[in-house]
């Protein structure tokens, strides 16, 4: 009984040696190598999850998807009510763009603990579905448990496609609260006001953006079209050839060229 022991003891201590190369190698970016050692770990003792779920993580990140898959499959056939393995695949299935197949395991990942990780995970996945009622619910559980700028930005964002003005507004405003020095959910606001035809307010926000972000062609474009509604033609032309100057995109450098085209005739 006793070599039994300190044979079994001797084995989680070599697969616990194993696991650990592999994450080093993994940070290391030498993914063969953390691979070899996770499948050696396996080997040593088949029914540990931790070494299944590490190598589909450096399957994922070696984008070979299909075998991560049967990775966290195995742990569930393994413990079917592991959180880790259910939400991990639905992740999986989510960045695949398997909406239903991940929104499935999301749920099954629910039923086992609440997790904030989890919430934005079905957050996305249900905007990607079209239920949008159900990814602003989700945003609301994370907002409530932690305030998250990237969370704010969506909700307000959900709100907007509902045309929720004043909760998209409130949304955005609290995320600016949070973080004065990023400029996105200024530049939402701004489009905001744009939309409802508020243009004085529109330009005062987005100028800021601008300050913050001088090089964001695409804030210059708004601005460019705020002016062209003010009747301010020379403001206008100025912000378009900024943004044509400033683009890293074909499609925004093709409808700044048509709008300069428009302006022209003006």
């Amino acid at each position: 009984m006793m070599l039994q022991g300190a044979y079994a003891a001797t084995k989680k201590q070599t697969y616990s040696a194993l696991v650990a190369e592999g994450e080093a190698y993994l940070r290391d970016e030498q993914y063969a190598q953390g691979i070899e050692n996770y499948k050696k770990a396996i080997d040593i003792i088949p029914e540990q999850s931790i070494a299944h779920l590490e190598l589909a993580g450096a399957y994922i990140q070696s984008e070979l998807y299909g075998l991560a898959e049967e990775q966290y499959l195995e742990v569930l056939r393994l413990d079917r009510k592991s959180f880790d393995a259910n939400f991990l695949l639905g992740s999986l299935y989510l960045k695949l763009g398997r909406n239903s197949d991940a929104m499935e395991y999301f749920q099954k990942a629910l039923t086992i603990k609440s997790d904030i990780k989890l919430y934005k995970q079905i957050a996305v996945c249900a905007k990607n579905e079209g239920d949008i009622e159900l990814s602003i619910a989700m945003c609301k559980r994370v907002i409530s448990a932690q305030q998250d700028y990237d969370v704010l930005l969506d909700l307000g964002n959900l709100y907007q496609y509902q045309r929720k003005e004043i909760e998209a507004e409130e949304s955005f405003s609290q995320a600016i609260k949070l973080d004065q020095n990023r400029s996105e959910a200024y530049f939402y606001i701004g489009i905001l006001y744009l939309e409802n035809g508020d243009f004085t307010r529109a330009e005062n926000i987005l100028k800021i953006v601008a300050e913050k972000t001088p090089e964001d062609a695409l804030v210059h474009f708004f601005l460019a079209n705020i002016f062209f509604q003010q009747n301010n033609i020379p403001s206008a032309k100025s912000e378009l050839r900024l943004a044509k100057s400033l683009s890293k995109s074909k499609m925004l450098s093709l409808y700044t060229d048509k709008f300069s085209d428009f302006l022209s005739r003006q």
